[in-house]
């Protein structure tokens, strides 16, 4: 079964050390986000997931952050992992769209810059029945970065690339 293609569907995706985040936009509606966990090899798991994503929502474009990017701290691990989704990007034919993390900063902040859990609260505002029940509570230093975190992450790169094509 898949999900029917409307006429803009983007597929954004947020890797971390647990799995990854995951949003799917329809023009500006939120059709379904989440998070995955993946064990084992992680790139391999992550990759087959995100091609079962691609075969459901049969998106019309693919979007992640661009690793190479300055100022980007990114373990090697998920720059490799970025270059894997790009190929599988090639693979289903699917224009891939590599964003800065400061260009999604700007579309929620303009020049200033926000911390991660202010841009879900910002997400949380934009969809309160969506998101705002899940909104991860704010980090403090000594906290592991809460696992929604990345599906946040997915949502606002979704967002900055629905708010530039307007």
């Amino acid at each position: 079964m898949s999900h029917k293609r409307s006429s803009h569907t983007i597929l954004a995706i947020a890797p971390s050390s647990r799995g990854f985040g995951f949003a799917v936009l329809e023009g500006k509606a939120l059709v379904d986000w989440g998070c995955r966990g993946v064990k084992g090899d992680k790139n391999a798991a992550t990759v087959t997931k995100i091609r079962n994503l691609i075969s459901f929502y049969t998106p019309t474009l693919l979007i992640i952050q661009d690793y190479s990017a300055k100022p980007t701290r990114r373990s090697e691990r998920i720059r490799l992992l970025g270059i894997a989704i790009a190929s599988l990007a090639a693979d289903c034919g699917l224009p891939l769209k590599l964003v800065p993390h400061v260009n999604f900063q700007r579309v929620f902040f303009g020049k200033g810059k926000g911390t991660k859990h202010e841009i879900a609260q910002v997400l949380a505002t934009r969809f309160p029945e969506e998101l705002g029940p899940l909104l991860p509570p704010e980090r403090k230093p000594w906290m592991p970065q809460h696992p929604r975190t990345d599906m946040f992450d997915a949502i606002a790169l979704a967002i900055s690339q629905a708010t530039a094509a307007q």
